[in-house]
């Protein structure tokens, strides 16, 4: 399927959407993941074409402009979406009014029209199952060109859905309480050091409360619930606020200027970890390298990780240096763009519900339908 959404303002949301559904087994296309090299306009316009549905995504913040009808690419993306039949579906965050800036312009009128979910503030995940059990379910063969050579339905339809249970993605109980926390204020941080590396800042006196010490982890909760390195924000700077790099910003689903709840999380190594990435990653990086370049980042399922080795708060004996010749050699230098996706993690039987998982160098590492580590890592 393909996601529609204003750049400037909902890409955290657009990018945690996106991972949920991969997560389910989708293939999602997301301009600002996945668009390379060629004519922008050919290329985007190709992608809707190629899919059976077009998830638009709507915040407080997002309106249309009839004047720019012809310059605006989010509008371009919807009227051609429905020019060619698609099935169009807005997710509005709580807020949204399509009569914000007037009436819709004429090419995208229809979308006030159609049936969407809302996500309110805390059932994101209700949200999810809603918009994919009731509005991704596969269409009729009509809903897409006859001519289609190979039909996008097959594309987008999950390969799998897991059986409801009692234990979450990492193999442990749901049935616990959570640890407490502290609300702040989340602010996007600029740090070339911690830039797509999960790290969160906080003010000294914050991470001293909370019981932490330096580069331990923490559960950031917005929209949904993820795991950073903690480490202290640059002085001067206000005990409210939560300094976020922009991999754990799109994690929790917020943006500058969201409220966030902080709380410590313990650290238990994964027994195993899935990850979904692009066609190339897939196809140019063996587990082993793929592993490497991941030792000492925390995770949960469902998380988006860079591929920049964790080197704030390095692992003993982990090959950082190595890590990253090994990637260059296999991806080019493209390869400090690359995203995973977290779609399973296993946690130790007995391991805290709220813990963070990290992948140690005894973690089997593998591709989604793919190859996996055979056996723990060597390290120096």
């Amino acid at each position: 399927m393909f996601i529609s959404y204003r750049r400037a303002t909902s890409w955290p949301l657009a990018l945690l959407i996106r991972n949920t559904l991969e997560g389910r087994g989708y293939d999602v296309f997301v301009d600002v993941a996945h668009l390379g090299r060629g004519n922008f306009r050919e290329r985007v316009l190709r992608e809707i074409d190629d899919r059976a549905h077009v998830v638009v995504v709507l915040q407080p913040a997002t309106v249309f402009d009839a004047a720019r009808s012809e310059s605006d690419w989010m509008q371009l993306e919807i009227a051609h979406a429905f020019s060619v039949g698609r099935n169009v579906v807005p997710a509005m965050e709580l807020g949204f009014r399509f009569d914000i800036n007037g009436p819709l312009p004429s090419g995208i009128a229809g979308l006030a029209h159609m049936n969407g979910v809302e996500f309110p503030p805390g059932y994101f995940d209700a949200a999810m199952e809603r918009l994919a059990d009731t509005f991704l379910a596969p269409l009729t063969t009509s809903a897409v060109d006859a001519d289609t050579s190979s039909s996008p339905l097959e594309e987008d339809a999950p390969q799998a859905r897991p059986a409801a249970s009692d234990q979450d993605a990492r193999g442990v109980s749901r049935a616990a309480v959570p640890p407490v926390g502290i609300d702040l204020l989340a602010r996007l941080g600029t740090s070339v050091v911690d830039a797509r590396r999960g790290v969160a800042r906080l003010h000294p006196e914050v991470i001293g409360a909370l019981g932490l010490e330096y580069w331990d982890a923490i559960r950031v909760t917005g929209a949904r619930s993820t795991v950073a390195l903690v480490g202290p924000a640059p002085q001067p700077s206000a005990p409210g606020t939560a300094i976020l790099d922009e991999t754990a910003m799109v994690n929790a689903g917020v943006v500058d200027g969201s409220t966030v709840g902080i709380s410590a999380a313990p650290v238990v190594a994964a027994r195993s970890v899935e990850l979904a990435g692009s066609r190339l990653a897939v196809k140019a990086l063996p587990p082993e390298t793929l592993r490497a370049a991941l030792i000492g980042k925390v995770l949960l399922p469902g998380d988006t990780l860079s591929l920049l080795p964790q080197d704030v708060a390095p692992v003993p004996g982990a090959d950082a240096a190595g890590a990253r010749r090994e990637l260059a050699a296999a991806l080019g230098g493209t390869w400090t763009t690359e995203l995973v996706t977290v779609t399973a993690a296993q946690a130790p039987p007995d391991a805290d519900p709220f813990s963070a998982l990290v992948v140690a160098p005894t973690t089997t590492v593998r591709w989604r339908d793919g190859a996996s580590t055979s056996g723990p890592g060597r390290y120096p």
